[in-house]
């Protein structure tokens, strides 16, 4: 596969891993336009939860950092992680998505987030605003990506952003 080219789960090949690189996947693809049954990408909020922490790290009783990653290819470990803590979230949207016949999606890291909007041209049918990532910051912050400008933020985890799943394979 390459950039551009259409995946097994009916998405857009936005990230072909190096070659040298040894790993279980070697593409990442984006759902495509219309994946939520035909309408635009949803806005939801990161967690229905107010102030989840998600399996962080504790020191004594306060948590001192998450665990969830912002590099590429964690996506999914991160949804896993969300989904543990918080039932209904973007994430969740992301997982119970079945693109392909696969139950593999995931709410992308903020790095896979960014190589998304690097290719949007390619994928298409985002919307304009801020799309969430799986890569939490605190527990009422959360990162995310302008699908406007590219910039990336940290958003509170109550405001509702939009969301695109992905897979590797």
């Amino acid at each position: 596969c390459e950039v551009g080219d259409i995946g097994p789960g009916g998405g857009v090949v936005f990230y072909v891993l190096d070659s040298s690189v040894k790993s279980r996947w070697h593409y990442l693809e984006a759902s495509p336009d219309g994946w939520n049954d035909g309408e635009a990408d949803p806005e939801i909020l990161w967690c229905s939860k107010p102030k989840v922490f998600v399996k962080s790290v504790m020191t004594g009783n306060t948590p001192a950092k998450s665990i969830t990653s912002g590099l590429i290819g964690l996506g999914v470990k991160n949804t896993q992680a969300i989904v543990g803590s918080c039932a209904q979230s973007a994430a969740s949207i992301s997982k119970a998505y079945r693109g392909g016949g696969y139950s593999d999606w995931s709410l992308p890291s903020k790095e896979e987030l960014k190589l998304m909007f690097e290719n949007k041209a390619l994928i298409g049918g985002f919307s304009e605003g801020v799309y969430w990532s799986s890569t939490e910051v605190a527990a009422n912050y959360a990162g995310a990506l302008s699908f406007i400008n590219g910039s990336q933020v940290f958003t509170l985890k109550c405001c509702p952003n939009f969301v695109r799943p992905i897979r590797s394979f």
